[in-house]
């Protein structure tokens, strides 16, 4: 009995903890903000759980910032406390108190029962000593034990009803017993598994929010990135078997659409004329919109579309900036009527969280336009100061990332190596236009200050904090695998894999080329100068890699040449 007291009380303590834990989690940042009224509609939902008597939110001083209780009140509690922490600093705290009236009701029950025990124990006492010349131990034996393991927690043991009528009376009443203590054990056991499955839930969904909003607030933060998580967290919160994130702007008449499908391969994305879609109607309404039954609906052509590929229930909930609308989230299922409140309320709770991911993912995508178009901006104003290398540093660029991603490189190494190509003659600035401009052969003075460009490239980049990688990838693009290179002669692996990358891209361009004391040369013999140099001038790796996939690379360059024309 002290067992079971014990484990009903600390089933109730865990979900006093749980629900305290749940709230304590979910309400740091709103304490941080003052958020008063989010606050109170969290200790709401928490307090619709029925044992719970009352809960109270405390700010670091111990001031009460919101109580919530029951409206009939119970003294007989259990109180729990959870700080709420924000990284090592104590923001306040939340205190959650459990009625015990169910607990005390468990009890007197195991106390009834133990009297039962104690009823039979002595009814099977006076058996056995009545009946003990009649042989009638092994019964009694049995139902010894039998009592034994119900106290060491077997609820299915049961004794033979077998033996002398007394016997067996006693064997009924005890199996009686067991029986409805196994019972009621069971219904408490169901009744404890909805609450935790029903804490699981609601911690699942903080977790897909807080992924989505790390996500969100990641840096380099890329729109079609951002979505991919946030498709992620959908499927795994509500059971789609399409769910599409359409994204616009106020003063665009498409729709970009990432969809994604269980029978498909990945995320597609599909651009859509918003007057084809309810798309706009769910966003000015701002409230989701249900379709139970597509073939009952006035259907656009995005409905008709989703009809014809076999959905028939969609679930769309407009994603919101303050008054705008940023796009919508799409969920469908090929079973008519599918989606029931309880699913339209996840999608609903996690449309926050993607709205500011689309935000974050919106504003990086601006600004990392604008950035490259800085770069390519100064790249083109490089190359203007020499008559014959009109669009180089685009050209470099293009190829040192294409051979970066053939090359097996990391995705954020290649976008350094881009940059890096873009501005690899940024040193040029400080050589004079009698030399960039010069059609003939350079004197050794000549020569030895066009040298000097790699190292005054890293000297202008290497202050600003972003450019620091992408100097020392430009100090080094002159540089020869056999150590015959400049400014410093490094060799082999002593330079970087990413300088090795621009120094082969800078070389094919400059083949391709036309110069005025030459044309550019064909194909063939850049790829037999390629082979040549490998492992004296180039990387023997990379100019391996460049020979296997040549006429992939050289039209890139001829693409690209024809656009600059």
């Amino acid at each position: 009995m002290r067992t079971e007291r014990a484990q009903l009380e600390e089933a109730l303590r865990n979900e006093a903890l749980a629900g305290a834990t749940l709230l304590a989690s979910a309400v740091g940042s709103e304490l941080q903000k003052g958020d008063v009224e989010r606050i109170n509609s969290l200790a709401w939902a928490l307090l619709n759980q029925p044992n719970i008597q009352y809960v109270r939110v405390l700010d670091a001083n111990g001031r009460v910032v919101t109580q919530r209780e029951k409206t009939f009140y119970v003294t007989d509690v259990l109180i729990e406390q959870v700080p709420v922490l924000e990284l090592d600093k104590t923001l306040g705290t939340v205190e959650i108190a459990v009625r015990m009236t169910d607990l005390r009701k468990q009890q007197k029950k195991r106390f009834d029962y133990s009297v039962a025990v104690a009823c039979l124990a002595s009814l099977a006492a006076v058996a056995f000593s009545a009946w003990i010349s009649r042989r009638l131990t092994l019964p009694l034996v049995r139902l010894r034990e039998a009592a034994r393991r119900m106290a060491d927690g077997d609820r299915s043991v049961r004794v033979p009803e077998a033996g002398s009528e007394e016997t067996v009376a006693l064997a009924i009443a005890f199996n009686q017993m067991a029986a409805a203590v196994a019972d009621h054990q069971a219904l408490l056991q169901e009744e404890i598994r909805k609450a935790t499955a029903s804490l699981a839930e609601k911690v699942e969904t903080l977790e897909s929010l807080d992924r989505i909003f790390r996500s969100a607030l990641a840096q380099n933060a890329r729109r079609d990135e951002v979505i991919g998580t946030i498709i992620d967290h959908i499927r795994v919160r509500v059971p789609a078997e399409a769910i599409s994130i359409a994204v616009w702007e106020e003063e665009k008449k498409i729709a970009e659409c990432y969809i994604w499908e269980s029978q498909g391969a990945g995320i597609l994305s599909l651009s859509i004329p918003l007057d084809q879609t309810r798309l706009l109607a769910v966003a000015a309404a701002g409230q989701p919109r249900i379709c139970a039954d597509l073939r009952r609906e006035a259907m656009g052509l995005q409905e008709e579309e989703l009809l014809a590929l076999g959905y028939h229930s969609t679930v769309y909930v407009p994603l919101m900036a303050g008054e705008r609308a940023l796009g919508a989230i799409i969920v469908s299922s090929r079973e008519p009527g599918f989606y029931t409140d309880e699913m339209v309320g996840r999608l609903t709770e996690m449309a926050q969280a993607v709205s500011i991911s689309l935000n974050n993912a919106n504003a990086y995508t601006s600004l990392n336009n604008a950035f490259w178009q800085m770069i390519k901006t100064l790249s083109r104003a490089i190359d203007m100061r020499d008559a014959y290398t009109g669009g180089h540093s685009e050209q470099v660029m293009l190829l040192s990332r294409a051979i970066a991603r053939l090359a097996g490189l990391p995705d954020g190494e290649i976008e350094t190596i881009g940059i890096a190509g873009l501005l690899h003659d940024v040193g040029k600035i400080g050589i004079r236009e009698s030399i960039l401009q010069k059609p003939g052969p350079l004197s050794a003075d000549e020569a030895a200050e066009m040298k000097s460009h790699p190292a005054m490239g890293a000297e202008l980049l290497r202050p600003i904090r972003m450019f620091r990688k992408v100097a020392d990838i430009v100090h080094h693009h002159h540089e020869r695998f056999d150590g015959k290179g400049y400014p410093l002669g490094l060799r082999g692996e002593e330079i970087p894999i990413a300088s090795r990358v621009i120094a082969i891209a800078d070389a094919i361009d400059a083949m391709a080329s036309d110069r005025p004391y030459r044309k550019g040369l064909p194909p063939s013999v850049i790829q037999e100068e390629l082979r040549r140099h490998a492992g004296t001038q180039f990387d023997p790796h990379l100019a391996t890699i460049v020979v296997e996939h040549f006429d992939e690379l050289m039209a890139l360059v001829l693409r690209t040449a024809d656009a600059t024309v």
